[in-house]
């Protein structure tokens, strides 16, 4: 199976030649390229240049008349009726999956889960095998509109209050920060947590393994909530508040705001 990242239907036209070997800007299977010249989908017989709208989309008097007008409906349909900027204040989350086989099942699927505006919020990541009782109190999130010291959600929130009050100036080394820890994360500190993990795996201690990623989930976390409480303090200190943090409520209110300029009234 050959796979490709596709855009919709006009934007496939819109985007019709690329250069498969651009790595940095295209994503496909290594095959895609020779399959679709060995099956006749392109043009020419080497698919050079090679066109996405000649090799997997239709033009003919059928798609005038049925996919074309379909696809504008749906658009039309699902666009909204609002015209307001993109909400960023939920959360994100990414999930990686690995091919059967290539690690344990407990590491096979990995939710990296932003638990704020992922703008503000650091990614962290959660595996399958990770044991129910062993999720950190600080990926708990009960609703709500009464702010907490625990959890990351309210953490990531105290910043985005401070920081989006001066976007220019402190979003940016805020963005930083948080982007430097990520890295860290996903290049030095998971590789070594994963070969732990998969010796343990191998020499057949099972709750040795557990206990490693449970340690681990809680070391990462605590570090996201360290990093958050840091970048607060330093937003805060630079628009000025010399006791420290403004009071929940206060900070409540500009989230609330923030909240309306976003989602402005009907």
């Amino acid at each position: 199976m050959h796979t490709s990242v596709l855009p919709t239907r006009f934007q496939t036209r819109c985007q019709q030649e690329v250069n498969l070997s651009d790595a940095a800007n295209v994503l496909h299977s290594p095959g895609l390229l020779s399959f679709a010249a060995s099956a006749g989908l392109c043009r020419s017989t080497a698919c050079d240049p090679f066109s996405w709208f000649d090799a997997f989309m239709s033009n003919n008097a059928g798609d005038q008349v049925y996919s074309t007008p379909r696809v504008r409906d749906l658009q039309r349909l699902l666009n909204g009726t609002r015209n307001r900027g993109v909400a960023l204040g939920y959360e994100g989350h990414v999930v990686q999956l690995r091919p059967p086989g290539s690690v344990p099942d407990a590491l096979s699927a990995t939710l990296y889960i932003a638990m704020a505006m992922p703008a503000l919020s650091p990614f962290v990541p959660i595996y399958k095998g990770l044991p129910g009782d062993a999720l950190p109190p600080a990926l708990a999130f009960r609703a709500g509109r009464r702010p907490d010291n625990t959890s990351l959600v309210w953490k990531a929130r105290r910043l985005q209050a401070l920081v989006v009050q001066d976007w220019p100036r402190l979003v940016p080394p805020a963005q930083a920060a948080i982007y430097a820890f990520e890295r860290h994360m996903v290049h030095r500190q998971q590789p070594a947590f994963e070969r732990r993990y998969m010796e343990l795996h191998r020499s057949g201690r099972e709750a040795a393994a557990a206990a490693q990623l449970a340690r681990f989930t809680k070391h990462v976390v605590a570090q996201a909530c360290a990093l958050l409480d840091r970048l607060a303090a330093e937003a805060a200190e630079a628009l000025g508040f010399e006791d420290g943090l403004p009071p929940d409520d206060v900070l409540s209110s500009a989230l609330d705001w923030q909240s309306r300029l976003w989602f402005p009234p009907r």
